[in-house]
């Protein structure tokens, strides 16, 4: 939107969370399977999704989307001078804690061998003003973005997110 739609004079901050910005290793390693594989891979997720509720999955096209950006390409990751801009990451540390992550977590320790919250890594996360982790502790991608996350876990993401608020609105946004 800032970018594209040319709305930075409406945007007073922009805050991301375990965002890929320069892509997920994970998808494009997905991307140079086989295309029958894709085939079943995408209905396979597009059904598991679909159980979930989302309507109209697209797990294909969703994994193009996360490819990795080539490292050239990292220079102009920059929206605006004019919006403030800040990032956090997040470290899953053990597979069986989040069982929708554990598979991407073993390819991240087997290929990456970087920190990563499951499905994004530390150094993809980074941009602008580069905050370090969301929490402390361990925590999956899955559960920053609330699915299946246990109650005790729930608490401590909206007590970052009331934390990050407070942070913000302190900054007059």
């Amino acid at each position: 939107m800032i970018e594209h739609l040319d709305t930075e004079d409406k945007v007073a901050s922009l805050t991301t969370l375990c965002t890929p910005h320069r892509g997920s290793a994970l998808a494009s390693r997905i991307l140079r399977l086989p295309s029958f594989v894709l085939k079943i891979l995408d209905f396979l997720l597009n059904l598991i999704y679909r159980i979930g509720g989302d309507k109209h999955p697209q797990a294909l096209a969703v994994c193009r989307q996360l490819q990795q950006i080539p490292v050239e390409e990292w220079g102009k990751l920059h929206v605006s001078d004019r919006v403030y801009c800040q990032s956090y990451s997040a470290v899953l540390e053990k597979e069986r804690r989040d069982f929708v992550m554990d598979v991407p977590l073993m390819y991240f320790k087997t290929f990456e061998q970087g920190p990563s919250d499951g499905m994004v890594s530390v150094e993809s996360a980074k941009y602008a003003n580069y905050r370090g982790d969301c929490m402390e502790e361990s925590i999956s991608h899955s559960e920053i973005v609330d699915f299946m996350t246990k109650e005790s876990k729930k608490e401590k993401v909206f007590i970052f997110y009331r934390r990050l608020c407070a942070e913000l609105a302190e900054k007059g946004f």
